[in-house]
């Protein structure tokens, strides 16, 4: 008599979870940005010193949720911050995105964010601790401002910490508002000094990808912070965790059998 050995165990179950956590896509209504026209940043598109441009909606970028075909558990009205300032989306527009990981976003990327295999885990990781060091679904204009440029700043130049602030790198900004740049500079050296460590690191934050579309990043749950719910992929690897205890205790348990 033939048993599966524990690695066939393994093996199966990861095969399951590929084929039932797939993260699917949601449709969802661009409603509006609570920072329109206030404050006003000035930013380049993540290329060097390329001249800086005035944007008007560095902030909140609201949602209204029209169906999800997903397993994550996104709210009937969210925000989101982008992650791509090469593409576009529209005021009033509706849109469909796949869930993904931050690790494999944006899509297709620059090269400054890590090109087509997404900006990695390096950066997705900073952004997980800025998010759960800061991040509020009341922050004020300047603020919900100055996080964004910080998400940008992350994503465009990395965490080393030769950059300390937003004249130099790939990323840069100015703002009509002073506080703006002196905020963001702040959040974004408190994330490379370690400030933001991984005791904050936001687990539930997820990617919301599209090749033609401006890439988002928001979070799933009600909670934005450290207690909100996993992402898909962690789920997932809870799944086959927990089908590979099983089989291991299974495994000694049972008496060693010869194989026929």
């Amino acid at each position: 008599m033939q048993f599966l050995s524990l690695r066939s165990i393994c093996v199966l179950a990861i095969l399951l979870s590929a084929e039932t956590c797939q993260a699917g896509t949601i449709t969802a209504e661009l409603t509006g940005t609570t920072n329109n026209g206030a404050p006003t940043v000035s930013i380049n598109d993540g290329s060097g010193s390329a001249t800086l441009t005035p944007y008007n909606f560095a902030g909140y970028i609201n949602w209204t949720l029209k169906s999800n075909n997903s397993s994550s558990a996104i709210l009937p009205t969210f925000n989101s911050f982008c992650i791509e300032l090469t593409q576009d989306v529209n005021i009033g527009g509706t849109y469909t995105y796949a869930i993904a990981a931050l690790e494999d976003s944006p899509s297709p990327g620059s090269a400054a964010t890590g090109g087509p295999s997404g900006m990695g885990s390096v950066k997705a990781d900073a952004l997980r601790r800025l998010w759960g060091g800061f991040y509020s679904d009341t922050m004020s204009k300047n603020d919900a401002a100055a996080f964004q440029l910080a998400i940008w700043k992350i994503e465009y130049d990395g965490i080393a910490s030769t950059i300390s602030d937003f004249s130099h790198g790939n990323f840069r900004a100015s703002s009509t508002t002073s506080a703006v740049i002196t905020t963001a500079t702040q959040l974004y050296n408190n994330v490379v000094t370690n400030v933001y460590d991984e005791s904050l690191a936001a687990s539930n934050l997820i990617a919301l990808s599209d090749p033609v579309l401006q890439d988002q990043i928001t979070y799933t749950g009600n909670s934005p912070g450290i207690l909100g719910t996993p992402e898909p992929s962690t789920l997932c690897l809870g799944v086959i965790g927990g089908v590979a205890f099983g089989a291991a205790r299974y495994r000694r348990r049972r008496p060693q059998l010869p194989i026929s």
